[in-house]
Order: structure tokens, then sequence, then C-alpha cells
């Protein structure tokens, strides 16, 4: 049986602003934002702020202020969609942020999405990422 992966991610990033994760992203892929957008061969990734933003739990990702969007052309697949949103993921957690993806192949992904890496980080701390 072939599972079939809409071929977008979305990733909630926490710790820094607009302005700066499309600085980020733009050194990490050498390409330009165009207001929100960033066109890139294969794929599309987009950075704007979160509008659920403050209206849950902050340690819930959902509503973590920045989200990057991923959104690859049909042609392109879908290994070019898990290496570039593992690429982004492994940039913003390099770079001491937290993020974590949601999409159709997250167990695809390092950590899978960064769901793994978040909760391991909140057991350590001895916390619930819901408190």
């Amino acid at each position: 049986m072939n599972a079939r992966f809409d071929l977008y991610a979305k990733i909630f990033v926490r710790g820094i602003d607009q302005v700066e994760a499309k600085e980020l992203l733009a050194r990490d892929f050498r390409g330009e934002f165009d207001v929100n957008s960033m066109h890139l061969d294969g794929f599309v990734v987009e950075a704007r702020k979160n509008t659920d933003a403050g209206k849950g739990p902050v340690e819930d990702f959902l509503f973590w202020p920045i989200i990057v969007e991923l959104d690859a052309d049909p042609e392109s697949g879908l290994d070019l969609l898990i290496s570039s949103t593992s690429r982004v993921l492994k940039m913003f957690w390099s770079s001491d942020l937290q993020a974590i993806a949601a999409c159709d192949f997250e167990n695809r992904l390092p950590w899978r999405g960064g769901l793994d890496l978040y909760f391991s980080i909140c057991a350590t701390k001895g916390a619930s990422p819901l408190e």
C-alpha cells in the first residue's frame, strides 16, 4: 500500500520574530524573500506571523508566534520536501530556537519533526510541555 502525502509542511517557531526568521531562511537557502515568500527550485518557503499566537497556552506549539510553510511543486516530490523541511528544522535548532513541524511526514523528519526533541527537553527539565 502506497501512502499519499501532501507536499506541504508547516513549522511553528518560538524565540524569533518574522524579520529574523526570514533573514535566517534567506541566508540558509541563499534566496531572497518577496514580501513573505521565497521561491526556490521546486518549492516555496513562506514566513509569517501566526494569527493564533497568544490565543492558547504559551507552551502549545500551535500558538507559537511564527509559522514557516514549505509548499513543494508536484513535480518536485516528497524527498525534496522532506530534506528541505529537515534543513529548516535543523537550522532553527542550531540557532537555539524551538521549532516543530506539522505535516503528513513527521515520522520521516529528525526528532519526528521536533515533537520528540521538545518533549525530551520538557522531561529533562521535569516540566509538562503544556504547563
